[in-house]
């Protein structure tokens, strides 16, 4: 906290130079940032305070790590098949050798890992693309696990709610271009397609459960959308070009 305190000494700025202050969302950042503000504020300044956009989009995609009621222990099963394979390396050579042969490339199972939502998505991404294989080698004896129809419909839907996370991901790692100038049309595109699944009745149940939840939790996090329609409008034909793919 010693830096909120002592801006002018660590940074060489004031706070009426200050005009944003982006920080982590851990508790202590929360803190540090309403500090921030506070000090602004009683010096004449008006700067502001905003959480990672990558750490608050975490806060919203971890709702669809865990099984619940509704999930038939999808995820729990996806997992166990991730671990047969990466327990048994004449298992994965097998997978390599079929999805070579079917797919046109060497592929296998990602582990996900629960701190990092874009490692749950590559999982259900590979097990989506390599179903029809992992059916084949469940029939010939060679996978004794594998998800019912139930659980491979809420894996596919769960692919779909998490690729537009994954590819504000992707965005916002650019290089070449100026990301912060991008972060409206994302956070368009990824609550109008959170809302677009939760509206989807074919969806699985569970998967429109997450949804749900999501859908609360990025609006807590980032607002309902209404305040910003304006500038999101014409952020989004802005942007259009560059991120061609969302549409």
């Amino acid at each position: 906290m010693k830096y909120v305190v002592q801006l002018k000494d660590n940074f060489g700025v004031t706070y009426s130079q200050l005009i944003c202050v982006v920080t982590d969302t851990k508790s202590t950042m929360n803190a540090a940032g309403r500090m921030f503000k506070e000090n602004s504020l009683q010096v004449g300044g008006q700067t502001a305070w905003h959480g990672c956009l990558d750490h608050k989009m975490k806060l919203v995609t971890k709702l669809a790590f865990k099984d619940n009621p509704k999930s038939k222990r999808t995820m729990t099963a996806c997992r166990a098949i991730v671990t047969f394979f990466n327990s048994s390396s004449q298992a994965r050579a097998k997978l390599e050798e079929k999805t070579k042969a079917m797919l046109g490339a060497a592929l296998t199972v990602v582990q996900d890992v629960c701190t990092h939502w874009w490692s749950t998505f590559s999982m259900c991404e590979h097990l989506v693309r390599m179903k029809n294989i992992l059916l084949v080698m469940h029939l010939e004896g060679d996978l004794r696990l594998t998800l019912s129809k139930e659980q491979w419909a809420i894996v596919a839907d769960l692919t779909a709610l998490l690729k537009p996370f994954m590819i504000a991901q992707r965005l916002l790692e650019g290089q070449s271009y100026i990301t912060i100038s991008l972060i409206p049309f994302i956070i368009y595109k990824i609550r109008s397609g959170l809302t677009s699944i939760n509206n989807n009745f074919d969806a699985s149940p569970h998967v429109r459960s997450v949804t749900l939840a999501m859908l609360h939790k990025f609006a807590e996090e980032f607002g309902s959308g209404e305040e910003h329609s304006v500038s999101t409008d014409h952020t989004v034909e802005g942007n259009r070009q560059r991120v061609q793919s969302w549409c």
